[in-house]
This record gives structure tokens, C-alpha cells and sequence, in this order.
């Protein structure tokens, strides 16, 4: 009942708001969602969507205030992104974003594009939020590429390696000697490795005599992960044991020119996860995470974009056309009925 009445109150509002100074609305939200958004605007080849500081999120004090970052930010360390969906999702560079403070308002030139929004995505520092105009909603993600680091000549590894979630047993007390492992690891690893391989995960051990992290990487390929792995065990002592799985194969030479940008991709996984995970699994807030790398399967000569969703679940997708090739979503008995 009171989704219905909420319902007939948004739909009053529209009709009541008609074409404004920014055009006719095609989403308003109600005050509580936490980027402040007010509503979104069509006009002809152009959207704007308009914020207002009243309308933050109070029940849960999560609040993004996307017009200061704006205002603020380092343009070179993060880049606002924005996808509008007529027929299907396009990406906008800033190039054709228009910000103003005062008016607190962020437009977007369509270049014609089609009279109806039926999807809309903005992101910022590393956060998505969905719009859809059709349920009134206001969606949350964070899923994006994989930050990819260098040491030495050939060691690649993700930026966030020393906060994935590690195999292993450990506890909170032992996260200094992770790093300090890792961070070894990475300095005698990284001036020994012959081929360009890209370390993904590590088990760590520790017991009464020392500890020891075991990395886990693939041969990595013109910016593609190959399903070739490589192990390197570092002691704890400061030695380092290299398996060097490849060295027993010829490797591939994936062709890797004229990909999507994957951030191009986003909204329609994130829509496409959405439709496939149960509500129920999502955490309170019903985010949905995840990450995205280029990975080449040399078996079936097929190369394709990984994304990580959720921890345990995947998209592969095809990185020259965005169909997807292959999915996996994990349910069971206890998550659906928890």
C-alpha cells in the first residue's frame, strides 16, 4: 500500500512539473537518496540532471555530494562518467558535460540521440548509481576495471593486492607481516621474472617458526591475462621459489587492438546482474560490486572481458561486440530463503 501511494505521489508530481526550465522531467526522485539528486531533465539533444543538498539520504548518513567532488577533484586522478540509455547505453565523455555549480546542475549533449531516456548511469570516484525512470529508483554499483600495477620489468599486479581477500589462515594481528611479505615479494619477484606475468591472489601461512605467502598469477599478454599459471612462493626469510609454468609452452599472441573501453560495458552488466541475482542475496544497501580484466583463453582461442561480480559471481563478455559469452550466478537453498 505504501509503495502504491508513493507511487501515485511521484506520478502526481510529474504531472504537475510538465516541461520545466530544464525540460520535461523524466525521473524525480523523492528526498532520501544519496547523491542528492532532484530530478533528471529532457530537452531537445540534451539531459540535465539537477541536485539540491535537501534531498541527502538522512536514514543511513551515507551521503555523496557529487557537485562539491565536482568542484573540488583532481580531473586526472578520476573521471566523471555518465551513460545515457535511448536505444541502447552510450558513454559521454566530459567533453560533453556541463557543470554548473551554482545552479548545481550537470547537462549532457545527446547530439540528437533518441526523444526517450529509458536508462540513465552516473559515476564518480569509483561509485555508479543507476536511474530508472521507469521504477523511480535509484540503483548503486561499483564495478569498474581492474587498476593494474607495475614492478620491474614484467611483475603486474592489481592495486588493491594487498586488500583482496586471501586464502589461508591468518588473523587481524598478522596484517603487517602480509604486507611485509607481499611488499618482498613484489621487490625480488619483480627483478627475476623473465615473461610479463600478472599476480592476482596469494595464500598466507604463519606458524611458530615464521610465515610464508604463496602468489598466484597468469602469463600476462599484450594487457590480457593467460590462462598460463604461474606460482612464486615467497618465504617469509626473504627467499623466493619461482615456478615458471610457461617456460613448457609456446605462448599465445592474442590480438587485443580495437576493444570496447569496458567502462562502456558497465551499465549493461550491472542491469544484466541485477536481472540475474536474487534480491535477497545483495547485501541491505543491494550493491553490486565487482571488477573487470581483459583475459585471453588460449584453448578456445577466445578473448574476452572477465567481470568479477560479488565475489562469487561472473560475466565474460565479448570485448569487440558486448555480447556476453558466459555467466555464472551462485544461489543455494540458504541464500534464497535466509
Amino acid at each position: 500500500m505504501k509503495k502504491l501511494i508513493a507511487t501515485i505521489l511521484i506520478l502526481m508530481i510529474f504531472c504537475l512539473a510538465g516541461c520545466g526550465e530544464y525540460g520535461k522531467a523524466v525521473f524525480l526522485s523523492r528526498a532520501d537518496n544519496e547523491i542528492g539528486l532532484k530530478g533528471v531533465y529532457r530537452s531537445p539533444g540534451k539531459v540535465t540532471l539537477e541536485f539540491d543538498v535537501k534531498y541527502e539520504q538522512e536514514n543511513n548518513g551515507l551521503y555523496y555530494d557529487i557537485t562539491g567532488y565536482l568542484e573540488n577533484r583532481n580531473k586526472d586522478e578520476d573521471q566523471l562518467y555518465i551513460w545515457v540509455k535511448t536505444d541502447k547505453y552510450r558513454l559521454f565523455p566530459e567533453s560533453k558535460i556541463s557543470f554548473d555549480s551554482k545552479a548545481r546542475t550537470i547537462s549532457i549533449d545527446l547530439e540528437g540521440g533518441g526523444s526517450d531516456i529509458k536508462g540513465l548511469m552516473i559515476s564518480f570516484m569509483g561509485r555508479q548509481f543507476g536511474i530508472d525512470p521507469e521504477s523511480y529508483s535509484l540503483l548503486r554499483y561499483e564495478i569498474k576495471p581492474v587498476k593494474i600495477c607495475r614492478s620491474g620489468e614484467h611483475l603486474y599486479y592489481p592495486e588493491d593486492l594487498f586488500f583482496r581477500p586471501k586464502n589461508g589462515f591468518s588473523t587481524s594481528t598478522d596484517k603487517g607481516d602480509i604486507q611485509r611479505c607481499l611488499d618482498g615479494f613484489i621487490e625480488k619477484t619483480g627483478m627475476i621474472l623473465e615473461q610479463d606475468t600478472y599476480f592476482y591472489q596469494y595464500d598466507y601461512q604463519t606458524n611458530g617458526e615464521g610465515s610464508d605467502v604463496t602468489v598466484w598469477g597468469n602469463v600476462f599478454v599484450n594487457g590480457a591475462a593467460v590462462d598460463i599459471t604461474d606460482t612464486v612462493a615467497y618465504s617469509g626469510d626473504g627467499s623466493v621459489g619461482y615456478d615458471q609454468t610457461y617456460k613448457t609452452e609456446k605462448l599465445p599472441d592474442p590480438d587485443t587492438s580495437g576493444l570496447i573501453d569496458p567502462m562502456e560495458l558497465v551499465p549493461g552488466i550491472a542491469e544484466f546482474a541485477r536481472k540475474n541475482k536474487p534480491a535477497k542475496m545483495l547485501n541491505g544497501q543491494g550493491l553490486i560490486y565487482g571488477d573487470c580484466l581483459l583475459r585471453y583463453d588460449r584453448i578456445d582461442d577466445v578473448l574476452y572481458y572477465r567481470f568479477n561480480l560479488n565475489d562469487d559471481d561472473y560475466v565474460n563478455v565479448d570485448p569487440r561486440t558486448g555480447e556476453i559469452l558466459e555467466y555464472e550466478f551462485v544461489t543455494s537453498n540458504a541464500d534464497l530463503t535466509a
